[in-house]
């Protein structure tokens, strides 16, 4: 950024904290998102502004799948059963710019899942480690000999590659999940009260290398607020994430709409609004190949937000197609070579059940490429990639900047008309609109 727009946000960052310094209390709500707003105005005049957008959905709607096919690779880990438990930064970069992803964690966040695989170690919770384990067996690796080690050694990282990235992050989500199922709730609490979010930086495909970029687009995975193991202890670090997030992308399942869930989901979207102001979003209203006919995408999105945005914010998606389709069209992404013939085969599986077998022999490269391009765009997520995240990721510092000042700028109109005629407060508002003017300049 120009050196002019950045002493500009210093001037304005300096003006808002003497206006939240001084005596007297202006409405609470206002006060919140100027607080908020100040953190952002912070990364752009430091140079490392994001702009972040949380995925969020009811359990089992295929959020962690349609992710992994946003970054073309099925990286972040899923099941059969719930898996996600706490949220994940992905930070997406252009392909050519770096190779492989790579998982890292605070020290404090490290310590802190230490801590709790330690505590899980010790022989007073021995008996009910074992009988938690033995009616989940997907918890059951977490105390394996992996787990023993992991006790006495950094858990740090920098982790990288696609299959440690991956192996990790499902032994820090089960770690979490197993303690909050062993260990009382008050020492789950104190653990991850502090917790920031694991951030793994990703290449993807997408994103063009020559494109002048300030600041990162970040995909922000989060568990389901259905999520029972949640509820007093862990909601804190989703709602945390909620309230920072630019733009939510709401993963709905076609095949549910109007259930109990989703009054779940629409309680975070209207606490974000509420708390960050005019926050965008997005509906991706997921399985859409198991509903017959057309999905009714207007009736999921205003079921999902209670702003009811505007009508050409929604996308029918089959991520579980995108993401097979793209395990073909980039296999390198997954770090596996030599697995190209299994990739083809679940591809194929996927798209002829029932005689896949015979199909199989006679495929050529150029048609099952050819059949995972039509898949791939059949699937929706080239459509949401296209119309809503690609944008997004040329310029993702300036757009979350923009909508930073637009949110001052409407904060302090509020409090101008709330206070009066005060002066100071319509003109950090101009300053707001001044310095949008020299960013588009810029």
């Amino acid at each position: 950024m120009a050196a002019e727009p950045r002493s500009d946000l210093a001037a304005l960052r300096a003006d808002i904290e003497r206006l939240l310094a001084e005596p007297g209390s202006p409405d609470s709500e206002l006060v919140r998102r100027l607080q908020l707003a100040l953190l952002d105005l912070s990364r752009a005049e430091a140079g490392t502004p994001e702009y972040r957008v949380v995925l969020a959905a009811p359990m089992k709607a295929g959020k962690s799948t349609l992710l992994n096919a946003l970054l073309c690779q099925d990286l972040l880990p899923a099941r059969g059963s719930a898996m996600t438990m706490l949220p994940t930064r992905v930070v997406v970069v252009p392909l050519g710019r770096q190779r492989r992803p790579v998982l890292r964690l605070a020290p404090h966040t490290a310590a802190a899942l230490q801590e709790l695989q330690s505590r899980l170690l010790h022989p007073e919770n021995e008996a009910a480690v074992r009988q938690t384990t033995r009616g989940q067996q997907e918890l059951a690796h977490v105390m394996g000999a992996s787990c023993q080690r992991l006790a006495v050694a950094p858990v740090v990282g920098p982790y990288r590659g696609y299959r440690s990235v991956r192996r990790r992050l499902a032994m820090l989500n089960d770690t979490v999940r197993l303690a909050a199922l062993v260990l009382p709730a008050g020492v789950l609490h104190a653990a991850v009260r502090d917790m920031q979010a694991p951030e793994v930086v990703v290449p993807v495909p997408w994103m063009a290398q020559d494109v002048h970029r300030y600041g990162h687009l970040v995909l922000i995975d989060t568990p389901g607020p259905d999520e029972t193991l949640l509820s007093g202890v862990l909601d804190g670090l989703v709602i945390r994430e909620f309230k920072d997030a630019h733009e939510l992308l709401v993963v709905a399942d076609a095949t549910r709409v109007g259930s109990t869930a989703e009054a779940s989901v629409r309680r975070l979207v209207q606490n974000a609004r509420r708390e960050r102001g005019p926050c965008g979003v997005l509906v991706a209203a997921n399985r859409a190949d198991l509903v017959r006919g057309p999905v009714p995408l207007r009736a999921v999105q205003r079921r999902v937000d209670p702003f009811e945005g505007p009508a050409d914010r929604a996308v029918a998606t089959n991520a579980r197609l995108g993401l097979s389709a793209a395990g073909v069209l980039w296999p390198a992404l997954s770090g596996s070579p030599g697995r190209e013939h299994e990739r083809a085969a679940g591809f194929l599986e996927l798209v002829f059940p029932l005689d896949w077998e015979e199909v199989a022999p006679s495929v050529r490269p150029a048609q099952l490429r050819r059949w995972c391009t039509e898949a791939w765009h059949r699937s929706g997520v080239a459509e949401l990639l296209d119309r809503f995240v690609t944008p997004l990721a040329v310029r993702p510092g300036f757009s979350a900047l923009a909508r930073t000042l637009a949110e001052v700028a409407s904060v302090c109109r509020d409090l101008a008309r709330n206070s009066g005629s005060d002066k100071r407060v319509a003109q950090l508002a101009r300053q707001c609109d001044g310095i949008q003017r020299t960013m588009e300049v810029h």
